[in-house]
Order: structure tokens, then C-alpha cells, then sequence
């Protein structure tokens, strides 16, 4: 369950979430919907998946009404389907959270990586992450600015508020997953980027980067490991963090309630760890 109380509403008006089907995207949705948000796009390459978190949301939240998008985020035209359909339907896009991300399909050293997987893992962790933020960047800048939170100080404004999900990987590497290391700097990259080019445009952009979650990914990497331990005999490099445990999708989720809010006014361009203490670790 998430932490943000049913009653406390951060948010207000239209939220969208890539990656919408599972894992972080579908707690992210949820999440949204307990925080306040009236309307919520679920945008996801699974159109059954779409389905079961509109069902859930539905479920305990009747009034907020959600709008399902099949998306491929590596295509442009997708992605910018997306964002229109969003706006047609409920005339604003408040927030975005661009969830939507693939792993390595095989473990391997750098120097050995075939091409096709680099550009496979990248065409949707990287390129695909930033044709999603100029999208939603470029939809944003016309909107008018409001606070999310009713009695916060009109300084506290924005016109919307981007969260990417990148990862530990963003800032630091695991081993014999380049692609993988590549494309979350570039989130960490793209969110930096357009946080110095649009801060001034009243958006804020921040990215969450959490160590690892358990998510229908992890699940993907565990068989992936065990696969290459079979072969060659190696030790994963998956521990808990010093916090003594693995994280829930719930706890990234409500990271990405609190930036998308005015309590997070003043928070822009910021990498936002969430990895159990992980990374202060020697």
C-alpha cells in the first residue's frame, strides 16, 4: 500500500504515465489517483495490461476517469499520439511520468555487446525517453500556472511537472550490462538537459533514480542471472541495500507523487536516489 494518505490531495487535474501497465508505472498510476488527480492517461505497449490498472484505479477510485493509449515510446509518432490524445480528451497535461523502460536481454562484457541490443535497450530507454519529454514539454509551456495544492503561494506555481525514472545505474554501473548503464545516464542526461532549457517555461523536471525494485524487471534480470551463473560460474552482484531489503514499486511511486506537487516547488534538474542507502555504501 502507499504511503500518501487517501485523503491529503498533492495533486490536482491530469496525470500520464508511460509504462503504465506494471511494476512502477502501474503503482505510479495508482499513486496518482490516491493524491487527487481527476484524470489519468495509462499509456503502455500491452493493451491488456492498460486494462487491469484502469480496473484498479476503478475500483477504488471511481470518480477519477482514466484513458487507456497503446504506446511504443521508440516511436515518435506514438509518443506524440499519445500526448495529443491527452489533451483532446482532458484538455490539460498537468503531469507526466515517464516510466517505460526495458533491460538487457543477456549479460555480456562491454566490449562484447552486439550492436543490436545496444540499440534496442537504448532506442527506448534513451531516444524514446526523450521524444516523451519534449512532447510533454512542448504541451506544457502553453498551459496556464497553478499551484496543485489549494492554499500553497501562487510563487509556488508551475505550468507542469516531468518525472523520469532512471535508476542507480544513471550515476554509477553494475557489471556486463552496458546498454542498460548507457541509457539511464542518458535519462539522468536528457533530464538535465531540458531542465536548464525549460525551467524558466515554469516546468519542472526532475528524475527519480532507485536501486533495485521489485518489479516484473527484476523478475526478467533474476532469470537472466541465473542463466549466465549456470554458464560461467559467476557471482551475482544483486545484495540487499544496506537498508536490510529489496524496494516496492508503492515507494517509488509516492517519490513521484511528491516531485510532480508544489511540496517539490523548488526541486528542478534534481536526481532523486531511492535505493535503500545502496550507493553510500563502500
Amino acid at each position: 500500500m502507499s504511503l500518501v494518505a487517501k485523503d491529503m490531495a498533492l495533486l490536482n487535474g491530469t496525470a500520464l504515465v508511460t509504462g503504465a501497465g506494471s511494476g512502477i508505472g502501474q503503482a505510479t498510476a495508482l499513486a496518482y489517483a490516491r493524491a487527487g488527480c481527476q484524470n489519468i492517461v495509462l499509456a503502455d505497449r500491452d493493451e491488456s495490461s492498460i486494462g487491469n490498472t484502469a480496473q484498479m484505479i476503478g475500483k477504488q477510485w471511481p470518480s477519477v476517469k482514466t484513458l487507456g493509449v497503446v504506446t511504443d515510446v521508440s516511436d515518435q509518432t506514438s509518443v506524440d499520439n499519445m500526448v495529443k490524445k491527452t489533451v483532446e480528451v482532458f484538455g490539460t497535461l498537468d503531469y507526466a511520468a515517464n516510466v517505460a523502460g526495458v533491460t538487457c536481454q543477456a549479460r555480456s562484457l562491454s566490449a562484447d555487446y552486439p550492436v543490436s541490443e545496444f540499440d534496442r535497450v537504448n532506442s527506448i530507454n534513451a531516444r524514446g525517453l526523450m521524444f516523451c519529454v519534449q512532447a510533454e514539454t512542448r504541451v506544457m509551456r502553453e498551459q496556464a500556472l497553478r499551484v496543485t495544492i489549494e492554499g500553497y503561494q501562487e510563487r509556488r506555481a508551475q505550468r507542469g511537472s516531468i518525472v523520469n525514472i532512471a535508476s542507480t545505474c544513471g550515476l554509477s554501473a553494475i557489471a556486463n550490462i552496458m546498454p542498460y548503464v548507457v541509457s539511464k545516464h542518458a535519462v539522468v542526461g536528457v533530464t538535465r538537459a531540458f531542465a536548464v532549457d525549460h525551467g524558466k517555461d515554469g516546468i519542472r523536471i526532475n528524475a527519480v533514480c532507485p536501486g533495485i525494485v521489485e518489479t516484473p524487471m527484476l523478475l526478467q534480470r533474476k532469470a537472466m542471472e541465473q542463466a549466465s551463473e549456470a554458464r560461467t560460474g559467476a557471482v551475482k552482484d544483486i545484495k540487499d541495500p544496506v537498508i536490510g531489503r529489496l524496494a516496492v514499486a508503492d515507494e517509488i511511486a509516492d517519490i513521484c507523487v511528491f516531485l510532480s506537487s508544489s511540496m517539490a516547488s523548488y526541486m528542478h534538474g534534481s536526481m532523486v536516489m531511492a535505493d535503500g542507502g545502496k550507493m553510500a555504501e563502500y
